[in-house]
């Protein structure tokens, strides 16, 4: 459902990068549990895991990872994370459906 569209990100450097993470938003709307509704990321290699080895494009690969991968146990949105559950469970569509209704209308697929 997030595959081959385009989300616009921002990224602010910390004055002591690289050893301290990069702040990484979505600008795009985007229905995921691990996303709030202001485009902050819940994800632990932005956060406390984060060490001077890792690389830009490495925190942008793991973010390509959490929307394919959702981490419900930390999520920011819990309604969202409650839905991505059921349809795990049960295949119940509407995390599905809610997500590519949201995601057409929200990602674009050229920047």
């Amino acid at each position: 459902m997030y595959e081959g569209l385009t989300y616009k990100l921002s990224l602010a450097f910390p004055n002591d990068y690289p050893f301290k993470s990069p702040t990484v938003k979505f600008e795009t709307p985007c229905f995921h549990p691990n996303v709030d509704q202001f485009g902050n990321i819940c994800l632990d290699i932005l956060k406390e895991k984060w060490n001077p080895a890792l690389s830009v494009p490495k925190a942008v690969e793991a973010v390509r990872l959490m929307l394919r991968n959702p981490d419900t146990d930390n999520a920011l949105r819990q309604w969202i994370a409650e839905l991505t559950l059921a349809h795990r469970a049960t295949g119940d569509a509407r995390y599905v459906d809610e997500a590519k209704t949201r995601t057409a209308a929200a990602a674009s697929k050229t920047v």
